[in-house]
């Protein structure tokens, strides 16, 4: 079956990696996925290119039929996100329960095929948590913004649904530190010591970090209102709702805004949490084994890993240039080359224009400051314009210093989004391309409450 058109989109991450993200979207060309929401998606893959992983593909007919059933089942089926937030509970509960009774675990000593099979628990256990917050942020949130925005007119009003009812995680590190001590350095390390481990296990912060959190100047406003913060957020959205003529079909639109954001947002704590896991206990025993980098161990199927220990010997590093790796009835499918009906959107690099998601409203303009990494935000000035591929929380100083926030990437619970509404930035993500279109120095507009970056001038 021909499968056009197809959605690609050029926003691209260091490293080129297959594995662990491929497991994100395993389900959707699976049975399951087709009993629970009505359609299944023939192919879905994700690319790599010149070392850098790119985003996920699928047809976009399938996607547009999934988004009107999604919408279907939130407005006719009352209990449907309920539903899965409990289900995300009994999952995240084995999951880490899983984590937990394999934290001690010398790997080392592991049979390949015990290795093997403990791999294989974990990537059960890690799709089928994942499974309702992907399905729900990689294909159906948007629609449900764009079904929002309409409701909501007002940009402060529909920030307020962006908030998720509880306090996400980055904040209660935060108030944990705030609340800290030196005396509870211990404590809060092992709570925490994993925020900035990503897919590949980029960092993690060791007891220096934390004792100069630590030693931070307290701040009792701050303290107060995130110890407030769900009580705070409930009230604003009651009030909105209470203020407004809605229909029930409006009201229940807008109230399933904040639980989408909820269930992304644990999604991402409890995934970012079992990474250390992953990479220390497996993949590095896995490349250790294999006698290969373990960046070559993300470019290979689990089978391809199983016939490895069988003693076949095959170079990937290949694929780090250019691959394709493809999900469909359950099978894992490497593409050496792009496939003919996946097509490319080019980057422009005269575009006057740059269009994303809207994270945090407002409009304001000033000049451009390239972050691509956190070691780079000390260059920044105040007043500037903070752009970066995405951010984590080595960011928070350019956010301090910055009128607004662009990304390249991120959802509507990254880090990005939450922390441009905490301070009240305007922010725009997933814009795919900001980093590498904008330069250091060029004046833009940022209309955070359109989505839209208008180039003003370019810095020769």
């Amino acid at each position: 079956m021909s499968i056009k058109p197809s959605i690609y989109t050029t926003r691209a991450r260091y490293p080129a990696l297959l594995f662990p993200t491929a497991w994100y979207y395993y389900y959707l060309a699976t049975d399951k996925f087709y009993n629970d929401f009505g359609v299944k998606f023939e192919k879905v893959g994700t690319i790599i290119e010149d070392n850098m992983r790119k985003d996920m593909y699928y047809p976009i007919n399938t996607a547009i039929r999934f988004q009107k059933k999604f919408i279907q089942k939130i407005l006719t089926s009352p209990h449907f996100l309920e539903n899965l937030k409990e289900q995300l509970f009994i999952d995240r509960a084995k999951f880490l329960k899983f984590l937990q009774q394999h934290e001690t675990v010398d790997s080392c000593t592991l049979s390949d095929n015990k290795l093997m099979s403990l791999y294989k628990e974990y990537t059960l256990l890690y799709t089928t948590f994942n499974y309702p917050a992907v399905v729900i942020v990689v294909l159906g949130i948007e629609e449900l913004v764009r079904e929002v925005q309409k409701i909501l007119h007002d940009q402060s009003e529909f920030d307020i649904f962006l908030k998720s009812s509880t306090l996400p995680y980055l904040l209660q590190y935060e108030l944990d530190i705030l609340e800290g001590s030196i005396e509870d350095l211990d404590t809060i390390l092992k709570k925490w010591y994993w925020i900035p481990f990503d897919y590949y296990g980029a960092d993690e912060w060791d007891k220096n970090h934390f004792l100069l959190e630590l030693k931070k100047t307290k701040d009792a406003e701050r303290t107060t209102y995130l110890k407030n913060y769900q009580t705070i957020t409930l009230r604003k959205q009651k009030e909105i709702l209470e203020n407004k003529k809605l229909t029930s079909s409006e009201k229940r639109l807008v109230k399933a805004l904040p639980t989408l954001i909820y269930i992304q947002d644990e999604r991402k704590r409890v995934t970012n949490l079992s990474y250390p896991f992953l990479h220390k206990k497996i993949f590095n025993e896995f490349a250790r084994r294999l006698g290969i980098q373990k960046e070559i161990v993300w470019l290979m199927t689990p089978n391809e890993i199983q016939r490895g220990f069988a003693g076949e010997k095959k170079d990937f590093s290949y694929r780090k240039k250019e691959c394709v790796l493809e999900v469909s009835e359950d099978n894992f499918t490497i593409h050496d080359k792009l496939p003919s009906y996946i097509s490319y959107e080019m980057v422009d690099e005269d575009k006057e224009f740059i269009k994303g998601v809207v994270a945090s409203g407002g409009k304001t303009r000033g000049m451009v400051r390239i972050c691509i990494s956190s070691k780079e935000v000390s260059q920044m000035r105040k007043g500037e314009i903070l752009v970066a591929p995405a951010t984590t929380p080595d960011y928070i100083l350019g956010f301090k210093k910055a009128i607004a926030v662009i990304t390249d990437e991120g959802g509507l619970s990254s880090h990005a989004a939450v922390v441009s509404r905490e301070m009240n930035l305007p922010c725009v993500i997933g814009t795919k391309i900001a980093s590498k279109i904008l330069k250091n120095g060029d004046l833009v507009e940022v209309d955070a409450n359109k989505g839209i970056i208008k180039i003003l001038k370019k810095n020769q």
